[in-house]
């Protein structure tokens, strides 16, 4: 958090949230899982973007070694990625808000 958090500082990020997945319990159901997080980064362009990890190695590289809360193993050790998905604001030109995806 604390590496998003510089890169925010620097204008790389735009904004980025931590969730968790909560654990519903009800009668005879538990749905959920406590050790589930999604991180949520909002960069401020696609090259941004792309240079992403250039940028968090460089800034990691810059904190001294006790900062609290900066692991400094391979990532690969800390979690597990299960998904990875990229979303893209589509501009708003002013028209009604629908956008022609194909033709026949």
């Amino acid at each position: 958090m604390c590496i998003r958090e510089e890169a925010k500082r620097q204008g790389e990020i735009l904004s980025y949230h931590r969730i968790q997945e909560t654990v519903l319990r009800t009668p005879g159901v538990k749905a959920g899982d406590p050790n589930t997080i999604l991180l949520l980064t909002e960069y401020k362009n696609l090259a941004a973007f792309s240079g992403r990890e250039k940028l968090f190695a460089a800034i990691r590289e810059n904190l001294p070694s006790g900062t609290p809360g900066v692991l400094r193993q391979q990532r690969e050790d800390l979690y597990e990625t299960v998904g990875t998905q990229m979303f893209m604001e589509v501009p708003d030109d002013g028209r009604t808000g629908l956008k022609l995806l194909a033709k026949q």
